[in-house]
C-alpha cells in the first residue's frame, strides 16, 4: 500500500481530558478499569462477537483467567499505543450501569483507527451508533497540535495531494469484515464513508474514514497558532 507523509493535526491526549466520562443519552463511555472484568469476560466469551471482531469465532476463550490477563493488557496503553474505553449503560440516576461493550482507538500507525465490540444481547438497539457518535464528538473536541504523519494514500482526497507538500484534514479510520452489515450501518450512521483498498492481502476487509469536521480549525491554523509562522522548522513529528 502506498504511503505518503502529510501535514495534519493530531489530538493532544491530556490525562485530565481522557479520564472524563463521555455521557450520551443512554450510555457512559470511559477508559477501561480493572473492575470491568465481569462484563469484559462476558463480551470476550461470546463467539458471535469474536467472529465479527477479527478475534476468531471458532475458538472463543471462556477462561476468565485468560480474559483477566487480556484486560490487564488493555489497561497499559503504552504497550501497543491503544486506548480502550468501556461502554456502560447509564442508570436512571446518571450513574454507571452494566458493561456492554468496548471501544478502542489505535494510534501511531497511519491515521488513528477506531474499533468496537458490543455484547450480542445489546445488538440492534442503536447502542453502538450512539456510543460511536458520542465518542467522535469527544475525540474531535480534544485540543490539537500540528503534526507530520505517514498515512495511506487511499485515505486522501485528490485535492489534498500537492507536488511539494500534502496538507490533509485529520481522519479516523475503521475496518470491518465484508459480511458485517450491522457494523457497516453503524459506521455510515456515524458519518464514515468507504475508501478503496489497494492491498490484496486484506481484500476481505472494508475500510471507512471519518474526516475532521470542516467547521473545526484547519491544519494551517494549528501550525501558525502552536508552532509559529509558516516556514519555521519546529514541527512535531509523529510516525
Amino acid at each position: 500500500m502506498n504511503k505518503l507523509t502529510v501535514e495534519t493535526t493530531l489530538p493532544l491526549l491530556e490525562a485530565h481530558k481522557l479520564v472524563e466520562p463521555i455521557v450520551t443519552n443512554r450510555l457512559i463511555i470511559r477508559l477501561i478499569r480493572l473492575r470491568d472484568i465481569e462484563g469484559f469476560h462476558a463480551l470476550y466469551s461470546q463467539p458471535e462477537v469474536r467472529a465479527l471482531a477479527f478475534l476468531g469465532g471458532l475458538r472463543p476463550e471462556f477462561d476468565i483467567t485468560h480474559n483477566f490477563i487480556a484486560l490487564i493488557e488493555n489497561l497499559r496503553p503504552w504497550v501497543d499505543k491503544k486506548l480502550d474505553f468501556s461502554i456502560l449503560l447509564r442508570t436512571p440516576d446518571g450513574g454507571e450501569g452494566e458493561f456492554i461493550g468496548l471501544l478502542s482507538m489505535k494510534l501511531g500507525d497511519d491515521w488513528p483507527r477506531v474499533s468496537y465490540m458490543l455484547r450480542s444481547e445489546y445488538w440492534s438497539r442503536g447502542y453502538m451508533t450512539e456510543g460511536l457518535t458520542g465518542f467522535l464528538q469527544f475525540w474531535w473536541g480534544l485540543p490539537r497540535t500540528f503534526a507530520h504523519l505517514e498515512v495511506s494514500s487511499a485515505s486522501l482526497d485528490a485535492s489534498e495531494i500537492r507536488p511539494h507538500s500534502i496538507i490533509a484534514s485529520e481522519r479516523v479510520l475503521a475496518f470491518i469484515e465484508k459480511p458485517n452489515r450491522a457494523s457497516r450501518n453503524v459506521l455510515r450512521k456515524a458519518d464514515f464513508v468507504p475508501i478503496p483498498r489497494q492491498n490484496a492481502a486484506i481484500n476481505d476487509l472494508e475500510a471507512f474514514v471519518n474526516v475532521f469536521p470542516a467547521a473545526q480549525t484547519s491544519p494551517e491554523t494549528y501550525r501558525k497558532k502552536y508552532w509559529g509562522v509558516e516556514g519555521e522548522d519546529n514541527d512535531v513529528i509523529m510516525t
